[in-house]
């Protein structure tokens, strides 16, 4: 549907109205199962992981070896009962920063492995590593009231291009929640960025 024709209509990025988008596809929805919150990390739980995780990845983490560059910023938050997640926060430039994101076994916090996120319909799978980064570059955060994990990835400062990812947990995996992109820098805020889909926005 070209833009003129959805001038007026509810799904209009500018001069909105009341008129349904008849001729717009509706959004692939995927039903996901409700987040159960769980306890938070003690702290001394929180530090332990943090640190085993801050040595096990040294190699990763060359914020804390390069010369210049500012120790990783590492956080965790319990998953599960057995699982936490760790995301490690390192080689920021400017506006965006490289992470690198592990499930890690509470019991067995060595055996951490890079967290793979499932991809968006009709899109790649998403991978944590040097080849497909892409999702991890940026600003990546987690919110433990809502089991969801972000990726913003900024094109420039202001903020008004790039794309979001989201992804929330169910208790046993990630799965996906919500993804939008903007490509031309003009201004436009992140909230009204064209949506490429949406999970059930009942569940």
């Amino acid at each position: 549907m070209s833009s003129s024709a959805r001038l007026g209509t509810r799904s209009a990025l500018i001069r909105p109205g009341d008129g349904a988008s008849l001729t717009a596809p509706a959004p692939p929805l995927l039903a996901l199962q409700p987040f159960a919150p769980v306890p938070a990390l003690a702290d001394g739980e929180a530090k332990r992981l943090v640190e085993t995780v801050r040595q096990a990845a040294a190699d990763d983490l060359k914020g804390d070896t390069d010369t210049g560059e500012p120790a990783a910023e590492l956080q965790a938050w319990a998953l599960n009962a057995s699982t936490a997640l760790v995301i490690a926060r390192y080689g920021c430039a400017a506006y965006n920063c490289d992470h690198l994101v592990y499930l890690v076994p509470r019991a067995a916090p060595q055996q951490l492995q890079a967290l793979d996120l499932p991809p968006f319909p009709a899109a790649e799978p998403i991978t944590n590593t040097d080849e497909q980064s892409a999702w991890s570059w940026g600003a990546v955060s987690y919110d433990p009231a809502t089991g969801e994990l972000e990726a913003f990835s900024k094109a420039r400062g202001l903020g008004d291009c790039g794309s979001i990812g989201r992804w929330r947990f169910d208790g046993e995996r990630f799965q996906p929640l919500f993804s939008a992109s903007m490509g031309e820098c003009v201004g436009c805020p992140s909230t009204l960025w064209p949506v490429s889909y949406r999970a059930d926005p009942g569940l």
